[in-house]
C-alpha cells in the first residue's frame, strides 16, 4: 500500500508523502501550508516547487512520538 498522499493539508490532517502534484493541490486550493507526518517524505520536485510556489512544508510535531515533550 502506497503512503497517502492527498490535498494538502486538508482538515489539517499530516501527509506521509509529498509530491509536486500535493504542492500543486495546496497551490490551487490557495494554500500556503503542508504538514508533513513524522517519518513523512517529500520528493525534490515537491520541495523544489514548493520554495518556487511559496509552500511552507511543515513537520507535524504534535503527532511526533520523538518530539518536544515525549516521555514525560
Amino acid at each position: 500500500e502506497e503512503p497517502k498522499a492527498g490535498v494538502a493539508g486538508n482538515a489539517g490532517a499530516p501527509l506521509r508523502l509529498i509530491t509536486a502534484k500535493v504542492i500543486a493541490n495546496a497551490v490551487n486550493h490557495r494554500q500556503r501550508t503542508v504538514l508533513l507526518a513524522p517519518g513523512g517524505l517529500v520528493t525534490p520536485l515537491a520541495r523544489d516547487l514548493a520554495k518556487e510556489r511559496g509552500i511552507n512544508i511543515t513537520r507535524d510535531r504534535k503527532s511526533d512520538p520523538g518530539g518536544p515533550g515525549a516521555g514525560k
